[in-house]
């Protein structure tokens, strides 16, 4: 969200990440006026419970909501150390930033599925490797791969690990390495 945000700032509009939620929310509040004029007789001569009424109160009541959803993403945008940073504050002592960066890699590790996170931890555990030593681990560890196909989808984990995300990179030697291997081991103890 804090990306979003950043982006959506810089795009001049603070409270939104696009244009479509703006025009959402007009026409919603356009709508609830519509509904309310039309709704209005009807709940003068006491009929509260009619389509139109009952129309108009749902209408109501889903600005409400997007008012409150809006405000709270606000609120949650403004408490936010990259908010803070991005403002020109700074983020309050080295632990914000080591929570900061820990936040992101855990969601990058979010992405990947168990398979890939094992691989992920081999590179934590065991350092730089390439595709083809990642499937002879697991070969030796007694998991069957049923052909050369598959031994290929297997050896290519990094590429598409890579591709998710931005844990890796590639070295000179051809070899996978985690960007920053002492924070994802981190946490994974």
């Amino acid at each position: 969200m804090g990306s979003s945000a950043a982006s959506s700032s810089r795009s001049g509009l603070p409270w939104f990440s696009s244009k479509g939620q703006i025009a959402d929310l007009v026409l919603k509040i356009l709508l609830a006026v519509l509904a309310g004029k039309n709704a209005w007789s009807q709940m003068k001569q006491n009929e509260f419970l009619s389509a139109g009424a009952l129309l108009f109160y749902g209408l109501v009541a889903t600005v409400l909501i997007s008012l409150g959803i809006v405000l709270s993403a606000i609120r949650k945008i403004r408490h936010s150390p990259a908010h803070a940073t991005a403002e020109g504050g700074s983020v309050s002592g080295k632990e914000n930033v080591a929570d900061v960066l820990k936040n992101a890699i855990r969601s990058e590790l979010d992405r990947l599925n168990p398979y890939q996170l094992l691989a992920v931890r081999q590179l934590a555990a065991r350092g730089g490797m390439t595709g083809e030593q990642f499937t002879n681990h697991l070969h030796d560890w007694g998991f069957p791969i049923g052909s050369q196909a598959d031994e290929k989808i297997i050896a290519a984990v990094f590429e598409i690990i890579n591709q998710k995300t931005t844990l890796l990179i590639r070295d000179d030697q051809n070899l996978w390495n985690l960007r920053d291997r002492q924070a994802v081991a981190t946490l994974f103890r």
